[in-house]
């Protein structure tokens, strides 16, 4: 099995990068269209081109009201807005958006139709907008299949999508979904049949009878990350490996790096439980009675006591991967207070070879949406609204 070493060392001793912001993706800027509200979903093409959506992926479903303009905002590689893909009413209600370098795909939620229920297709449509074909989901059997957590990629084969599915699990005297796997499916644009390249299973996210249990002090997800030259990244969490497979799935190589694990101790623990607690209160309090929500906070207190910490506080997170194979990949075991958002962040710049390139810092309130060296595409809030901006990273 492949391996490329990055030792103690070489971490260590990687220089510093830093961010120069270059464009900010802001269509009225020259007076050629209304500002979106919001950027997300943000996805870039080989070309540099830029697409997101105005709001966020996988919340919105038939029925809803909501003021969205229900297309994908497009800008070229220089900024300049290109116009708005789905203007003419393609679109019900988009959920995320896959970009390769002439085409697009967006995730639709589609209407009931012929006896079919409502449920997810894709609309393919060119760079420029314009409508290529619709394409419903469906396995080897040709029956729908919908997302759960839609995540798409472009590559140069075709397109990558993420689905997690749940099995019935017991825990404690309750049972209830939990995920087991992460499936990265793979895609034609030309059709609608998914074939699976690659399953792994997660740790453990419990259910309680209220909502989701998922805390950091647990055993991190496996994350994953798609170039777009089709290789596909996944890495465990726990651990400094990353495995680097074709677009097939044959692992090609696997990224070791050594590192000292850092132990999550009992006060990191409670103060995840104080914190999940705190924020489920400030989500539900206005819509429960105080009995009601007591028990439900008491509830959530209970599974997450139950799950127990990981014996270590997860090294990596979230990863991404650039075309000409370079990885932007978070370090969560440097992070002093690994439960708050509002730190900055701490990544390592690996280069094609797998071998540690550099490190970076982003700062707080700035989210990586998209990897392209030497480019990073982000979003963040300016003005109380989620702006996206393009940083070029330089060596210090």
């Amino acid at each position: 099995m492949p391996e490329v070493l990055n030792s103690r060392t070489a971490l260590a001793a990687a220089p510093i990068h830093v961010l120069a912001e270059e464009l900010r993706y802001a269509p009225n800027r020259e007076g050629t269209g209304a500002t979106p509200p919001d950027a997300y979903g943000l996805k870039v093409n080989g070309e540099g081109w830029v697409f997101f959506m105005d709001a966020p992926e996988a919340t919105f479903r038939p029925g809803a009201s909501d003021d969205r303009s229900r297309q994908v905002w497009v800008f070229d590689s220089e900024g300049r807005f290109r116009g708005g893909i789905g203007q003419s009413g393609d679109l019900l209600y988009p959920l995320a958006v896959a970009v390769a370098r002439d085409s697009v795909v967006v995730l639709d939620f589609s209407r009931p139709s012929g006896g079919r229920p409502p449920g997810h297709r894709h609309h393919v449509f060119s760079v420029n907008g314009r409508a290529l074909g619709t394409h419903d989901y469906t396995d080897g059997a040709r029956r729908p299949i919908d997302f759960l957590s839609p995540a798409f990629h472009g590559t140069a084969r075709g397109w990558v999508a993420e689905r997690s599915l749940s099995v019935e699990t017991a825990f404690g005297e309750r049972s209830g979904p939990c995920y087991d796997s992460t499936l990265v499916l793979s895609f034609l644009p030309a059709g609608g049949e998914v074939r699976r390249i690659l399953s792994y299973p997660t740790a453990p996210r419990y259910q309680s009878d209220h909502g989701w249990i998922s805390s950091p002090v647990l055993s991190s997800h496996p994350r994953h990350a798609v170039g777009g030259d089709s290789r596909v990244y996944v890495h465990p969490g726990a651990r400094y490996v990353i495995e680097v497979r074709t677009h097939e799935g044959t692992l090609e190589k696997r990224i070791v790096g050594e590192v000292d694990r850092i132990a999550v101790t009992d006060e990191d623990f409670e103060e995840g439980i104080k914190r999940t607690v705190q924020n489920s209160r400030d989500a539900y309090e206005e819509s429960n009675s105080e009995s009601a929500l007591n028990s439900m906070l008491a509830d959530i207190e209970q599974n997450v006591r139950w799950a127990g910490k990981a014996d270590y506080r997860p090294v990596l997170g979230a990863m991404w991967a650039s075309r000409d194979g370079s990885i932007l990949v978070e370090r969560l075991d440097l992070i002093p207070d690994p439960f708050s958002g509002e730190k900055k962040k701490q990544w390592d710049i690996l280069g094609p070879d797998g071998r540690v390139a550099g490190k970076l810092d982003t700062p707080a309130g700035l989210t990586v949406r998209a990897f392209e060296w030497p480019f990073i595409y982000a979003t963040r809030l300016v003005d109380g609204q989620l702006k996206a901006v393009r940083f070029r990273i330089t060596a210090r």
